[in-house]
């Protein structure tokens, strides 16, 4: 990604795939990889134009193209894209590329309890919104903003952000932190990817609150990360899944003794077997990275 970047910089033109410069292009797409700016850059797979795989077979195919008009037929592209390589191996993509915004501006602001979720959901709707993040801190949460686009609607968003909701500058180091936080290595800790409505937000936060476990929220997607440090992985998957109620909740990272005995891939309910008739059609010797997705496939 940092090569990539390199070689975009002055074009006027940035890769919406919000990860560290270390991350390779392939690995971003085959785990669907998000960062804080997914609320404005949407999610890999929306990124994905086409592209060449290698199947269980050694047949490689293409699907999709170089441009959008040129596309028939189903978008095999979206479907391997997040599939942590058991559907087939990438080994080339073309990618929705960006233009540079007119402008940036960063902001942050203080919330508390329950009302935290609202608030966060009424500006993830600004209408530059590229990045809407609320970060637990004890009982109260620090809201990181990123706005970006043409001068006027940059302007028109902070202004609401400054008069409604008091919100002050900040930097892009911010989100970088943010960055990290999301993604960054077990070292001995949990994370869970937690789905849900966002009527149901403001729930799952509580619950994470009332068990002093750390965690961040996307409130205009609807998806929390919880951060289990070591002393409270013996009762992770019970209270990520008690606070997910209705929604969905994903063991990204673990010890190997935390994971032992549990799917980390939660509960998929009716689809599990679409997932496992996808496989056996795609790799039906399984030989491509097998136990490595739902259902164990």
């Amino acid at each position: 990604m940092g090569a990539l970047r390199t070689a975009l910089a002055g074009s006027g033109w940035e890769v919406p795939l919000d990860v560290v410069d270390a991350s390779s292009i392939g690995g971003v797409l085959a785990s669907n990889a998000i960062g804080p700016r997914c609320m404005g850059w949407g999610l890999p797979r929306d990124v994905v134009l086409g592209l060449s795989v290698v199947h269980a077979s050694g047949e490689r195919t293409r699907c999709g193209g170089r441009v959008v008009k040129n596309v028939t037929g189903y978008d095999m592209a979206k479907l391997y894209t997040g599939s942590l390589g058991t559907l087939a191996v990438l080994d080339g993509a073309w990618l929705r590329l960006r233009p540079v915004p007119e402008a940036v501006a960063w902001f942050e602001l203080d919330l508390e309890g329950e009302d935290s979720a609202r608030v966060g959901i009424e500006i993830s709707r600004l209408h530059a919104i590229r990045s809407c993040v609320l970060a637990s801190s004890g009982g109260r949460y620090r809201c990181f903003v990123e706005l970006a686009g043409d001068e006027a609607s940059v302007r028109d968003s902070s202004a609401a952000l400054e008069h409604a909701y008091t919100a002050r500058p900040s930097s892009e180091d911010v989100l970088d932190a943010v960055r990290r936080r999301q993604a960054e290595p077990a070292s001995g800790r949990m994370r869970f990817r937690i789905g849900t409505l966002p009527s149901r937000l403001g729930a799952v936060l509580s619950a994470l609150s009332r068990a002093e476990v750390a965690h961040l929220a996307h409130p205009g997607l609807g998806l929390v990360y919880a951060i289990f440090e070591p002393e409270q992985c013996a009762g992770a998957f019970a209270v990520a899944e008690s606070a997910a109620s209705g929604g969905e909740a994903c063991c990204e990272a673990a010890p190997p003794a935390n994971k032992a005995g549990h799917d980390v891939w939660g509960d998929l309910g009716g689809r599990l077997s679409l997932v496992r008739n996808l496989k056996e059609r795609f790799d039906p010797r399984a030989v491509l990275n097998p136990g490595r997705f739902a259902g164990g496939i």
